[in-house]
């Protein structure tokens, strides 16, 4: 299925420059193993990067002492470690499989943090919508992007499906409802807790937790 929503442009090249946050990198880097359209965006922008640190003068001589040369002819010479098999970032989050994950939660809507070790920035977690459910009407203190995994949910924005990835802001609210076929996986950046509202809003501010 192709994607169809992507991240910014301005935020492929914050990515490519190396300027996100953890938590931030990892939506995009997952996002570029569904899109090749990004991917190809984001090697073409590190290849001109390259280009153009390659072309700045360095303003800055220094003298490297014979140590560092001779430290770095022995590391070198040493035998290289045997090639460890690549894994993917969802391997890497989840090793045994999503369904293994310690999700969190009562009823159609259970969340699981990813421990990254710094959420100074941010916080990641992947949430899983049970099929047909809806996630009840909330608004956005800060920065929420999510990336659809598996599955599919809609609002009244559009359809997203797996690799489609959707930033919103303070301004927006959205009530998600997953599709009726299978089970809605996302992982979820914010930076600030959501804010549902309607009479179950303070409940649920205090029991989902992204």
């Amino acid at each position: 299925m192709t994607v169809k929503w992507h991240p910014e442009f301005d935020l492929l090249v914050e990515y490519a420059a190396g300027n996100l946050c953890t938590a931030q990198a990892m939506m995009v880097a997952t996002h570029l193993q569904y899109c090749p359209h990004c991917k190809s965006a984001v090697n073409k922008l590190e290849i001109l990067g390259g280009e153009l640190m390659s072309k700045t003068p360095n303003s800055s001589s220094e003298t490297v002492s014979p140590d560092v040369w001779q430290n770095t002819l022995a590391a070198i010479a040493k035998p290289a470690p045997k090639p460890q098999p690549k894994r993917s970032l969802m391997q890497r989050i989840a090793p045994n499989g999503l369904s293994a994950l310690d999700w969190k939660g009562l009823g159609p809507v259970q969340t699981a943090h990813v421990d990254l070790g710094d959420e100074r920035n941010g916080r990641l977690s992947l949430l899983k919508i049970r099929a047909g459910a809806r996630v009840p009407v909330h608004s956005h203190h800060g920065n929420e992007w999510t990336l659809v995994l598996e599955g599919g949910f809609s609002d009244h924005m559009g359809k997203y499906n797996a690799g489609d990835f959707v930033c919103l802001d303070g301004n927006h609210k959205h009530s998600p409802v997953a599709a009726v076929n299978e089970d809605c996986i996302c992982m979820a950046y914010v930076d600030e807790q959501l804010h549902f509202q309607g009479w179950l809003g303070p409940i649920l501010n205090r029991v989902i937790k992204l």
